[in-house]
């Protein structure tokens, strides 16, 4: 029903426009839309009460990416760039080879935090009524990674495991099919690489806190140190159980 509001101007014109036979059905992918969890909370902007030297700053940005995160990509540029001033840079829509579909989602930004870029990743996460979603929760099987310990085996698909290779340190990239962990890397190498002073940080609710916390596991797995000196840190809310504690004790938890 908001949607419909939204779409056609409001309580009144939306019920002008049914008698009329006029009524505006919403777009799902224009900036306007929300979801469910967009519905409950609809601020867009930042706190310009905590500003760029406030030790809140990151957390704070963290929070308003991972809620931004549920919404259609439109909406999200948009937010970005009108509503915080940054610079949207992709969003993301990869392949799980398990679902045989596009279940994971997340985008990355950048903008300036003092005198450095920082480079913001964020995961969606789980989508109210998305049974493919609800798979990757609910998949109670463990993946071990040797010298890091046993990994929920739903977030390491939905990140980017693969039927016939596992978790290789490179592979030929596929923009029809890309895995997240894969497609996320290369950007974020690419970005890096160009600005030696930028640092990235990792973001997430629920599932996409999980994923936060997974993808630089494996970035450690693959000895990707170059990637990981830049990393200023993972911020996650109402994350999941990851994995063991041997994989607690890996990551520094």
């Amino acid at each position: 029903m908001p949607n419909f509001m939204l779409a056609n101007g409001g309580l009144s014109k939306l019920l002008f426009n049914v008698v009329s036979g006029k009524m505006v059905l919403p777009n799902k992918e224009s900036p306007e839309y929300l979801t469910t969890i967009g519905l409950l909370d609809i601020r867009r902007d930042l706190d310009n009460r905590i500003k760029h030297e406030d030790p809140r700053y990151i957390s704070a940005l963290a929070v308003m990416a991972s809620k931004s995160a549920y919404e259609n990509k439109e909406h999200i540029k948009e937010t970005v760039e009108t509503h915080w001033k940054m610079e949207f840079l992709e969003f993301f829509d990869c392949w799980n080879d398990y679902e045989e579909d596009n279940t994971t989602q997340g985008f990355m930004w950048s903008g300036k935090n003092g005198d450095f870029e920082l480079i913001g990743v964020c995961f969606r996460g789980t989508s109210p009524f998305n049974a493919k979603d609800l798979s990757s929760d609910v998949d109670l099987s463990w993946y071990k990674l040797p010298g890091i310990g046993k990994v929920h085996a739903g977030f390491l698909k939905a990140l980017g495991l693969q039927k016939s290779q596992g978790w290789p340190k490179d592979i030929q990239l596929d923009d029809k099919k890309p895995y997240a962990y894969y497609a996320i890397r290369e950007k974020l190498r690419k970005r890096l690489e160009n600005n030696p002073n930028a640092k990235f940080l990792l973001t997430g609710h629920s599932l996409g806190g999980a994923l936060s916390v997974v993808f630089p596991a494996i970035l450690a797995y693959h000895d990707e140190t170059n990637l990981l000196s830049k990393l200023e840190g993972v911020y996650t809310f109402g994350q999941p159980k990851v994995g063991d504690h041997k994989f607690g004790e890996y990551i520094g938890l």
